[in-house]
């Protein structure tokens, strides 16, 4: 999973695709995830509608927050 923030229209997309069984019936539900503008939202990378929102610009990949461990020191000495 990768973290994109996103920056379309409210949408939802199913990210694990239903699985039929023999007899036909659903043996597995697919995952819908909501996507709000501006926010940010973890998703598959490796996902085809993931990959289609990537190209078309409406997400974007989020930039990690730095942690205190990344953060120099920048006291003279």
């Amino acid at each position: 999973m990768k973290k994109y923030n996103y920056a379309g229209p409210v949408s939802s997309v199913t990210v694990k695709p239903a699985k039929l069984g023999k007899d036909g019936q659903i043996e597995t539900e697919g995952k819908s995830i909501d996507l709000f503008p501006g926010k940010p939202v973890s998703l598959p990378e490796d996902n085809k509608m993931v990959m289609n929102l990537v190209a078309s610009g409406l997400l974007t990949e989020a930039e990690p927050k730095p942690s205190a461990d990344d953060k120099s020191d920048t006291k003279a000495q």
